[in-house]
Parts: structure tokens; C-alpha cells; sequence
């Protein structure tokens, strides 16, 4: 049996992070010299950012991009315990909106203290400082330390490509990293009844925001995140999100809560058409579970190798275990791929070796049969489906790791 072991390295706060740098803006300069800016300077002494006594004052800074952030200091003085810090990727109703880190992730406890350290573990474009109470608060310095969050890219498709007069619009228009063509070439499906748009990330990832540029409202668009093409994707979870408007004809779609999968699909309910100048998706790739061995074993000899080399031979549990079979499965040099579903003839039913029961399959029902000594294997290909196959078949397998 192989056993896996995981080594914790504990190190300190933004060890491996950069200090991050953005354009600034506050509620009210308290005088000419305490404008926002101050407060990332390089300067931890006066003068600082300073807001006038005003309810709903507040402090931001715009990090022009999307970034998972690991501390935040902050060199000030004042009422602090009565200011509340957010980070997302929204401006709506001056950044309140996105998630408020707790008070508990700070320290020391927000009081009269000249230094606070923040640990947040959230990740946006946006931090911000605000309070709802009639006071001042100055900011001598901010330092933000974090690493920016993965622009994504894949393989995208659309429901149809538009002829245009010189020129047909792909769907790979919408990821070409041109926003300056649009009015040429755009990913712009036609006049088709709930026409949509879809990018394979060839990966499972956590999604933290969609930034989408084109020159239509997109009120009637609905995002899906998740693993599955089943009816153009519109099976997966639909993102339930907060749509900010960016200078440029750009919109930023903040899913909450996250969604996490292999496909990201557009879909425009009421309008004849769907066209997408340019989409930016940012997010972070989980590990696969499962390690494709391109050696050709009978079922047997698959399992003996597993469990010599890794762990198990694979089990399929739900729709992300299956997204990323899929994904090992497509560089095998066999038809088909073993996993670690068998059938006992003595109990009568299809059980995973790692002593998990059923629930999630993928069968080709005109492809399972139940006798002995036969177990499952999924298709190298198409839609990746399950066969039962006999024991005796040589194929490639997929072994479970340590993730």
C-alpha cells in the first residue's frame, strides 16, 4: 500500500508575495495635501491620507487587476475600531458590496493602535476602507502584499459564427487578447434562438471574476460554471453575480458565491444574437486527482500496479472527479482507460474499490452488462463514456495521487 504524506511548511506573511501598487481614490480630501495617494507613498509618516469628518467616508485602491491577497498593513491613527475594510471586485455602493474581512484577521484589535496587520485570505481587485460613522480616519501608509490571480485561457466554441462582409466570426475572437476589433470581428453568434458561447479550460479552476468587453448590455446574459456540456453547459451552476460596469464597454461579472469547473458558457435568453468582443476569465487551477499510466494492463494488473505506485486505481465520485479522467484520459494509447469500478458476481452489484458506494456514473447504457469478472473502463474519447469490459483486456489506467 502506498501511503501519502504531506510536509505543512509554515512561513511567514507575504514571504513569496510582491507589494502591490494601484490608482487611488477617497471620499473627501481633508486638505490639498491628504489626498489619496498618500497613503501608498513609501512614506509611513505624516502626511497622510486623510478623509473629513463625514459619514460613509472611505478609502480605495484600484489594483487594475485581480489578485489573491495575503496581508494587508496599514500605518494610521484614529477611530479605527469603527472602520470596516472590504476586498472583491465591485465598486457598487463604494465597495461594500464585496466581502468584509473580519475583524479577527486583523491584530492588534483595530483600536487607537498606529499599525494593523490584516491577513485576509480573500482575493479582488478592489480593497477598500469605510466607515458609516461620522469620523475621520487618516491613512499614512497601506502596503498590500498578494499574487495575481491566473488570466485563463482554452478552447472555445459558439452556437454559430457569423459571416461578416470580409471575414467570418470565430469564437476565438472573444479570447485573441484584441479588444480593437471588434467592429470587424467578433465572437457573434447568429440570429439563433438562446445562441451562446462556451471556453473549455482544459482544467478544473476556481473561478474569481469574468471581465467581458462588448458593446451590448449583456443584461439578458447568463453565465455557467461547472464540468459538464450537457445542453450547451446550461446543466452546470448558473453564477449568480454582481455585474460591475468598467470604463470601455467592459463588464465584470463577480460570481457569489465562486464556482469552480472545466467550462465557462455564455447564454443570451432574449436576444437574437450574443457578441463578445473580448472575455477575460481569472481564477486558480485545483490539482488533479488522478494520474494517467500509459502502460497496457489487464484489470488485475493495473490495480497491483495502483497500489505499488500511488495509491488506487481511480474512483469516479462526482462530476469534477470526471472532468478530470477526462482530461488524463485523452493522451491514452488505448480505446479505453480502466478505473477501479468492479462488478462481484456474489453480492450482485458494481462497487468502487476504495470502498465507495455508486452514485455518480457516466454508463453507455447500451455498453453495461453485469457478469463476473468483468469491471468498467471510459472511453479514451467522444463523450468519455463507461464500458464494462472483461478483466483479461489490456488497457491504460488511471491511478489516484496525492493531492
Amino acid at each position: 500500500m502506498f501511503w501519502c504524506l504531506m510536509f505543512i511548511s509554515l512561513i511567514g506573511s507575504h514571504v513569496a508575495d510582491e507589494i502591490l501598487n494601484g490608482k487611488t481614490s477617497q471620499s473627501t480630501d481633508f486638505k490639498d495635501n491628504r489626498n489619496s495617494d498618500k497613503a501608498v507613498d513609501g512614506k509611513k509618516k505624516s502626511p497622510c491620507a486623510r478623509t473629513k469628518a463625514l459619514e460613509n467616508s472611505w478609502w480605495r485602491i484600484d489594483l487594475e487587476g485581480v489578485y489573491n491577497i495575503s496581508s494587508v498593513i496599514f500605518y494610521t491613527w484614529g477611530q479605527w475600531d469603527k472602520v470596516q475594510i472590504y476586498i472583491g471586485n465591485s465598486r457598487e455602493n463604494n465597495g461594500t458590496n464585496n466581502l468584509m474581512v473580519q475583524a479577527s484577521r486583523c491584530s492588534p484589535k483595530p483600536a487607537n493602535t498606529k499599525v494593523i496587520t490584516c491577513k485576509p485570505n480573500l482575493s479582488g481587485r478592489y480593497v477598500t476602507v469605510f466607515s458609516r460613522e461620522k469620523i475621520t480616519f487618516s491613512l499614512c501608509e497601506v502596503e498590500i502584499y498578494g499574487s495575481k490571480k491566473e488570466k485563463l485561457s482554452g478552447i472555445t466554441s459558439q452556437s454559430t459564427d457569423k459571416q461578416l462582409s470580409d471575414s467570418t466570426s470565430y469564437s476565438a475572437n472573444a479570447v485573441d487578447g484584441d479588444v480593437n476589433t471588434c467592429a470587424d470581428a467578433m465572437a457573434d453568434t447568429e440570429h439563433h434562438e438562446n445562441p451562446w458561447w462556451r471556453i473549455d479550460l482544459e482544467g478544473v479552476y476556481d473561478i474569481s471574476a469574468i471581465e467581458i468587453q462588448s458593446e451590448d448590455d449583456l443584461h439578458d446574459v447568463e453565465i455557467y460554471i461547472r464540468n459538464s456540456r450537457e445542453n450547451n453547459g446550461t446543466k452546470n451552476s448558473m453564477c449568480t453575480a454582481n455585474k460591475i460596469d468598467k470604463e470601455g464597454f467592459w463588464k465584470i461579472f463577480d460570481c457569489n458565491p465562486s464556482l469552480a469547473g472545466r467550462y465557462v458558457t455564455l447564454v443570451s435568453r432574449n436576444s437574437t444574437s450574443l457578441t463578445l468582443c473580448e472575455v477575460e476569465i481569472y481564477g486558480s487551477k485545483r490539482e488533479s486527482p488522478f494520474l494517467l499510466i500509459k502502460k497496457k494492463k489487464n484489470w488485475e494488473g493495473a490495480l497491483n500496479y495502483c497500489r505499488e505506485k500511488h495509491m488506487d486505481l481511480a474512483s469516479i465520485l462526482n462530476d469534477e472527479d470526471q472532468a478530470w479522467a477526462e482530461l488524463e484520459a485523452r493522451d491514452a494509447n488505448t480505446p479505453f482507460v480502466w478505473l477501479g469500478l468492479r462488478y462481484t458476481c456474489t453480492l450482485g452489484f458494481w462497487f468502487w474499490i476504495e470502498d465507495h458506494v455508486l452514485k455518480f456514473n457516466r454508463w453507455d447504457v447500451k455498453n453495461k452488462t453485469e457478469g463476473c469478472d468483468t469491471s468498467c473502463a471510459m472511453q479514451r474519447t467522444e463523450d468519455h463514456l463507461w464500458y464494462t469490459k472483461p478483466d483479461n483486456q489490456k488497457f491504460n489506467f488511471l491511478c489516484a495521487t496525492c493531492t
